[in-house]
């Protein structure tokens, strides 16, 4: 079957915890792939900023270090929002 973005709804979202449980057990279909992948795209700007910010510790330059916190802390204030309280 293939899957095209007309075809996909907002009900066919497996939760986070079902998805993981489905790849790692090999039982899954392409819509939880392409959900799998979307996933890994919004965490890689958070992944960025967290190893700038582990460059920036190593170097000791505070003020980018202080900086690269707060770009860190609103990348990851978006996620817990957007997954707890938005629903």
């Amino acid at each position: 079957m293939a899957v095209f973005p007309s075809t996909i709804r907002s009900t066919d979202a497996p939760s986070l915890i079902a998805l993981i449980e489905q790849i790692f057990s090999g039982n899954f279909n392409s819509t939880n792939l392409l959900f799998a992948g979307l996933i890994v795209l919004m965490f890689t700007p958070i992944l960025r900023v967290f190893t700038v910010l582990l460059g920036y510790i190593v170097e000791r330059d505070w003020l980018f270090v202080a900086i690269s916190f707060i770009v860190f802390l609103m990348l990851t204030g978006e996620i817990v929002y957007s997954i707890f309280i938005k629903g």
